[in-house]
């Protein structure tokens, strides 16, 4: 949960993409007391990448200054084809090197590990 304060207090959009139901998505962040936290929820995503896409046109953000945090190799490819900055998670999934082979710009293995790449503004896409 502090991950997710400590990154709408620096006034930034947070959204999330999951290709799970409608239900199973809002009923999990209720639970974990996270969904006011969130600016924009799309689910039911077969395809990551349009959602993505979506949620910059409606929230008017660059692409090029927009992450999305994904813990499978797929995500890392629709996070490319919308023109956003991939994450990389490992969570017990994928490992390291299956991520970068999936173009993740940074691999992270916890959220915490988030703050010091925004903080820094290493969030930065390849050229």
């Amino acid at each position: 949960i502090s991950i997710l304060q400590e990154l709408r207090s620096q006034n930034l959009i947070v959204g999330m993409v999951s290709a799970n139901r409608d239900h199973i998505v809002r009923q999990r962040l209720e639970q974990d007391g996270i969904f006011p936290l969130f600016n924009f929820i799309y689910c039911n995503a077969e395809e990551k990448s349009i959602a993505l896409r979506e949620g910059l046109k409606k929230n008017g953000l660059a692409p090029n200054k927009t992450a999305y945090i994904g813990d499978i190799a797929s995500d890392m490819s629709d996070a490319r084809t919308a023109g956003v900055i991939p994450i990389g998670i490992t969570r017990g999934y994928p490992s390291r090197q299956v991520l970068q082979e999936n173009g993740a710009e940074h691999v992270i293995t916890h959220l915490d590990e988030l703050l010091p790449i925004v903080r820094n503004g290493n969030l930065r896409a390849q050229t």
